[in-house]
């Protein structure tokens, strides 16, 4: 077989691979399925669980501020929360620092519309099984899990706007069902 012909699947991959920074195409879908009870914390160490958020959808985003990706998606998110404001944009994050450590961050990057989340207890890796930072999940009104985003997005892209503006009616995403129709979402406009 020809070198071309062989270096196709290669170029195929690094396309692919390459489209996810704020492509919605990196976000997984699933069906929708119960979240196990957990508590985090706010800046004045005061627990809350995901059930005071019933009735809005939450777009959870699990973070850490040794994280460089996560600290280069947060501005998006901080947009995403002014543009929604029925949207809860739960920015969580993972490190057992004091709040103030935190703000300190959201004030180098002029984040104005987030506020401190923090999982002193580290739960949310056991309980959504994450196995890195950033990663995003999308909660329904309902406290179900719907689908998450793994690495950083840019989520006041068009396409991730358009993304939170179907769940937000209501309805669930069309999005590719194979690797086929990935790539040929790469080249729509």
């Amino acid at each position: 077989m020809s070198t071309f012909f062989k270096s196709i699947p290669v170029l195929f991959t690094i396309i692919w691979a390459s489209s996810g920074f704020a492509y919605p195409s990196r976000f997984e879908p699933m069906e929708p399925k119960n979240i196990e009870p957990f508590s985090f914390f706010d800046a004045h160490k005061k627990a809350h669980t995901l059930e005071e958020f019933k009735g809005k959808i939450v777009i959870l985003s699990y973070w850490s501020t040794r994280c460089s990706p996560c600290i280069k998606e947060m501005p998006s998110l901080d947009r995403l929360a002014s543009k929604f404001p029925d949207v809860v944009v739960l920015n969580l994050c993972r490190d057992k620092k004091e709040s103030t450590d935190i703000q300190k961050v959201f004030d180098q990057h002029n984040i104005k519309n987030l506020k401190v989340w923090i999982d002193l207890e580290r739960s949310g890796p056991l309980i959504f099984h994450s196995t890195g930072t950033p990663t995003t999940y999308v909660i329904s009104k309902e406290g179900k899990l719907l689908g998450r985003y793994v690495g950083a997005a840019e989520w006041d892209s068009q396409a991730m706007l358009d993304l939170v503006e179907t769940y937000r009616k209501g309805e669930f995403p069309v999005l590719p069902k194979n690797l086929w129709e990935r790539f040929l979402m790469l080249f729509k406009g």
